[in-house]
């Protein structure tokens, strides 16, 4: 399936913890609520994190995004 199926929705951004395996992120949950689902009575989230190409002028290092199919409308 190609990347064009798909729209990238971002929902936040993160940074590297200095000298740590971590990136802290921060979630608009106004957004990321929206795209929440449902399985076995537990609601769930499902996003991916991504190093970007270059450090914002926030100096968060990571964005933080879903990717939802597009509509064949």
């Amino acid at each position: 399936m190609a990347n064009d199926d798909f729209e990238k929705i971002y929902i936040g951004k993160g940074k590297k913890v200095e000298n740590y395996d971590i990136v802290e992120v921060s979630i608009n949950m106004d957004e990321a609520s929206k795209h929440s689902f449902e399985y076995q009575g537990v609601n769930y989230l499902k996003f991916s994190v991504a190093a970007m190409k270059k450090t914002d002028d926030h100096g968060k290092t990571h964005t933080a995004y879903l990717s939802k199919k597009k509509s064949d409308e």
